[in-house]
């Protein structure tokens, strides 16, 4: 029974994962971050520029650093789920390519519902932009 609720998982968690499709909401959840990092960079280029009798006591350079951490972490957060989406992806591929072999062996292949797999063409230079925010 364990090893059989284990092969319903990967397409649960597979759906799960693409339906609340948490990875473009942690990428818009970057962008914002990313834009709002530029703005700190800025006031704290600002803060430089004032005579150090001016200068607050170093807000802005804490900010930043503070937004760039939390950049980090999302972005790793962001890398773990396409990761886990991908080997899920990949478990799905395996499962369903073992389910057609054991039908074709069986001589089982006419059902009412029909199950194709297609590759498809990813933008790499996209995908490379994207992960170097």
């Amino acid at each position: 029974a364990g090893a059989r609720a284990r092969g319903r998982a990967p397409p649960r968690r597979y759906r799960h994962e693409v339906e609340n499709d948490v990875t473009s909401q942690l990428d818009s959840r970057l962008t914002a971050l990313v834009e709002h990092g530029q703005a700190l960079r800025q006031a704290m280029h600002v803060e430089e520029r004032l005579p150090p009798e001016a200068r607050p006591v170093g807000d802005a350079r804490g900010a930043y650093q503070k937004n760039m951490e939390e950049r980090h972490r999302l972005r790793k957060r962001r890398d773990e789920k396409e990761a886990l989406l991908e080997t899920l992806s990949r478990d799905l591929y395996a499962k369903w390519r073992e389910l057609r072999q054991i039908r074709q062996e069986q001589r089982f292949v006419s059902t009412p519902w029909r199950l194709l797999a297609q590759p498809e063409e990813g933008d790499a230079q996209a995908d490379q932009m994207r992960r170097s925010r």
